[in-house]
């Protein structure tokens, strides 16, 4: 039963980091391809994220739509990638014309697949999280002695134990 919680509680904890941005890609997608508009973007700046193994950038674009100035980031990548962005002159964002906060940039937009709805990509974030959840939780279950055997100290009937002798049986 510890076992199970444990899961529980490592599983929701990934499901929750997975299961939010997915779900918040797959409804900007969705609410952009109902009333797409594209506008020409500049940078704006470069966020750097120091990791143990490496660093990750997110390269920032400012976009104009009807003489307000607004703000779209490119997922999570690597130095390369941030350069690649940065050296562009200009960058096309994919904009909601009903609400131009709402915005991906175009090759995100373009590469999105059509099809995909908020059940699919969190059935697909839970497997991925279940996926990751399970060793996490074993490995810890192992480490707190949950999993491994209790060892017993094994008794060899004689004539002298109480399963013999009718001491402590109920109505003798």
């Amino acid at each position: 039963m510890k076992f199970i919680a444990l899961l529980l509680v490592i599983f929701s904890g990934i499901f929750y980091f997975f299961g939010s941005e997915e779900k918040e890609r797959v409804e900007t997608m969705a609410s952009v391809a109902k009333a797409p508009g594209f506008v020409q973007a500049t940078l704006d700046g470069i966020t750097k994220t120091a990791g143990k193994r490496h660093d990750s950038y997110r390269v920032h674009f400012k976009y104009v739509v009807n003489g307000v100035a607004y703000r779209t980031t490119t997922t999570s990548t690597d130095e390369a990638g941030a350069r690649q962005y940065a050296t562009e002159p200009v960058v096309e964002v994919a904009y909601d014309t009903r609400k131009p906060s709402v915005a991906t940039l175009r090759r995100y937009y373009d590469l999105r697949d059509k099809r995909e709805t908020v059940p699919r990509a969190l059935f697909v974030a839970g497997v991925l999280s279940m996926g990751l959840a399970l060793p996490i939780a074993l490995g810890l279950a192992w480490r707190l002695g949950w999993l491994r055997r209790k060892k017993t100290i094994g008794l060899t009937p004689s004539l002298h134990t109480p399963a013999t002798t009718g001491i402590n049986r109920p109505g003798a």
